[in-house]
């Protein structure tokens, strides 16, 4: 998984857990919150690399994978953006 998106999924899982001590938000209603949260920016992580390497989009497909699996899109993201990055050198 890319680090900077490791880095934005826990930024956004602990601003969730501060929020729930904070103002006495349930679990059940941030859980949730998270999940899009998360969902929305894979989404836009594999829109990006889609653009930059010239793959074919298709947005109900990513934001199904994005939703469904997460991090089976984070590393092929990862794995797209490695294998460019040794054809490129």
């Amino acid at each position: 998984m890319p680090r900077t998106v490791s880095y934005l999924i826990a930024g956004v899982l602990s601003f969730a857990a501060g929020m729930m001590q904070i103002f006495g938000i349930p679990t059940w209603f941030m859980i949730p919150v998270s999940r899009i949260i998360v969902t929305v920016v894979t989404f836009k992580q594999r829109s990006e690399t889609k653009d930059k390497y010239g793959i074919r989009k298709d947005a109900f497909s990513d934001v199904m994978t994005a939703w469904c699996c997460t991090f089976c899109a984070l590393a092929q993201h990862e794995q797209q953006v490695k294998q460019n990055h040794v054809v490129q050198q």
